[in-house]
């Protein structure tokens, strides 16, 4: 290992893809994707293929950033055939099975996953899920950031 090499980080950034977002809570979102990116960091998301999430992939990509999906679903193949928009978007998508419904048993799991492979996570609005990432991200002495715009 080069002894200055700067360290590569996996951040996650945590947000409702169900939130209607105005347009300037998607360019911050965008601009967020992008300099996670340009600092050479690899992108961690839910999985997300619209709302925050999408637009903070979008963000990453055009600063020819790594992004992984971490997703509810069960084949990448999958995934990514139901997901046009996404296409090549994500250099990996990791479908947990798990699902990603605040109401359903197993979501939990699928928080737990999202957070855990993240060495720091960037929070944008959300809603109970999101809630959920943070309050695990808080109890796993994770490093966070809370961005104060929603939607």
């Amino acid at each position: 290992m080069e002894k200055n090499k700067p360290k590569i980080y996996q951040v996650g950034v945590m947000a409702s893809e169900s939130i209607e977002a105005s347009p300037e809570l998607r360019a911050r979102a965008r601009l967020i994707g992008q300099e996670i990116a340009k600092q050479g960091h690899v992108l961690i998301t839910g999985g997300g293929v619209k709302g925050v999430p999408l637009s903070v992939a979008e963000g990453a990509r055009s600063a020819g950033g790594s992004i992984v999906a971490i997703a509810p679903g069960f084949s990448p193949i999958n995934f990514r055939s139901k997901n046009e928009s996404s296409e090549n978007l994500f250099n990996v998508v990791i479908q947990t099975g798990l699902s990603s419904s605040p109401v359903e048993k197993n979501s939990i799991g699928l928080d737990y996953l999202n957070v855990n492979s993240c060495d720091a996570l960037i929070f944008i609005g959300g809603k109970i899920g999101t809630f959920a990432e943070f309050l695990i991200a808080l109890k796993a002495d994770k490093i966070i950031v809370i961005n104060l715009i929603f939607p």
